[in-house]
């Protein structure tokens, strides 16, 4: 499984998006309560990126920007209508202060 450097762990601020470009698409980096998580940076309903999105911090989800569907950051579930289709979310490694994810 491919792995792949994203950032240095300082850029990604609590409740804030970043997006990388990867030779897998774009990849969404934020963190919540401390923990860095990635996922598909882009919207399964439209393909609107999330650059300005607002996550919901209680909850771990990120809300579209385009049509308010919501998607949990931790599993990649569609939680809220019109989206329906989950995201991709990738399994994060910490070295250092490099953020790695894993790609299957």
């Amino acid at each position: 499984m491919p792995k792949i450097k994203l950032c240095n762990v300082n850029e990604v601020q609590e409740g804030q998006v970043i997006s990388k470009i990867t030779p897998y698409g774009p990849i969404g980096i934020t963190k919540i309560h401390d923990r860095v998580l990635a996922f598909q940076d882009e919207c399964t309903h439209d393909g609107a990126p999330f650059d300005q999105a607002r996550i919901e911090l209680s909850t771990k989800e990120i809300i579209c920007p385009r049509h308010g569907g919501r998607f949990n950051l931790e599993t990649g579930r569609a939680t809220k209508l019109p989206a329906t289709e989950a995201l991709e979310v990738y399994e994060v490694e910490i070295q250092g202060n490099d953020v790695y994810i894993n790609i299957d």
